[in-house]
């Protein structure tokens, strides 16, 4: 057990979970509570989409579909690469997240699902109020470090997914810490490219130990996903009028008290 020790967490949508995530947690100098954001169930209907609250274009997916088709050359617009982010599924990143708690079992205090990162902090802030933890840093990305900050200096109060309440245990405790600030080379958009492509080489070595023997799952996964863009593009005509579709999982730093 890590009680009473310095402890970190992190927050993520891992998509997928990659050797630059797990680089960051080492860099914590302290064992770390993984706090993963599970996409819902309408994030899953991958059969309509929906990207930062615009419908998707039916071009779009074609390009998507295009861009998977030729290996991974060509341009992708912002709108695309959302799409291209949206193949692995929860059961999927939780079986990679697993095997790579057990092979890094010294940096891994426990991987946590939760909806959003609100949900994340205020689990972390309740085990630290009852005497479990003594908070450390709160590792993420240098985009993150401004929205984290000043949801851990609040004075508001925490109130968790299951109803615990507690006042801010973190505020003066507890830092943002992005390490060594990203891995060259190692990105969510470089592990889809190389399953993409197939590379199974460049695969092995942006994820971490354990994950690269993911490669075939991982593969399997974006062909499901490239049939069901087509599967979409095929079935409805008049792709702007569609009110069920999925929304962007995006991390949800909206204050909910």
């Amino acid at each position: 057990t890590f009680n009473k020790q310095k402890t970190n967490m992190t927050i993520g949508r891992f998509m997928p979970f990659t050797q630059g995530h797990l680089n960051m947690i080492i860099e914590g100098d302290a064992p770390c509570i993984v706090y993963r954001i599970n996409s819902s169930k309408s994030d899953e209907d991958t059969s309509k989409i929906k990207v930062k609250g615009k419908v998707v274009k039916k071009d779009e997916i074609k390009h998507a579909i295009e861009y998977i088709d030729n290996n991974g050359d060509g341009k992708l617009s912002e709108t695309e690469k959302e799409i291209l982010k949206r193949p692995f599924t929860n059961a999927l990143i939780e079986k990679e997240l697993e095997i790579v708690k057990q092979t890094n079992k010294k940096y891994f205090v426990d991987v946590i699902y939760v909806a959003n990162a609100y949900e994340a902090i205020a689990d972390f802030a309740y085990k630290v109020s009852q005497g479990l933890y003594e908070p450390q840093y709160l590792m993420c990305g240098d985009d993150r470090v401004d929205t984290y900050t000043k949801m851990i200096e609040s004075d508001k109060p925490w109130k968790t997914a299951d109803g615990h309440e507690c006042e801010n245990v973190l505020k003066g405790k507890m830092t943002v810490n992005i390490g060594k600030g990203r891995t060259e080379g190692v990105s969510g958009t470089a592990v889809r490219q190389s399953i993409i492509k197939g590379d199974k080489s460049a695969f092995a070595k942006i994820m971490p130990n354990g994950a690269d023997r993911m490669f075939d799952d991982f593969v399997a996964a974006f062909k499901t996903f490239r049939q069901t863009l087509s599967d979409t593009i095929n079935e409805y005509i008049n792709f702007t009028t569609l009110r069920d579709y999925i929304t962007e999982s995006v991390i949800d730093t909206t204050y909910k008290p």
